[in-house]
């Protein structure tokens, strides 16, 4: 853990603001509760799992982008309403 004095923002002289946010209000708590009813207004759509190979299997350029290629494309913006 760092000592105040030790951060990174004083040593590039930035201002930083903590806030506390009850928990019932924080939205970023809400899938950890399993309240993912909101997610669809949002556009969220359910996708299998990706995990990308470690870089050390990619072995040529060429093996890297066949890799890349096999990403899941992401899915287009939707306009807003």
């Amino acid at each position: 853990m760092w000592e105040l004095s030790e951060w990174p923002a004083r040593a590039l002289d930035i201002d930083v603001w903590f806030e506390y946010v009850r928990s019932a209000a924080n939205i970023a708590d809400w899938p950890s509760r399993d309240k993912l009813d909101f997610v669809s207004d949002l556009g969220a759509r359910e996708v299998d799992p990706w995990v990308c190979p470690p870089t050390d299997s990619w072995g040529s350029v060429e093996a890297a982008l066949r890799v890349a290629e096999s990403v899941p494309e992401r899915p287009a913006k939707r306009a807003r309403r």
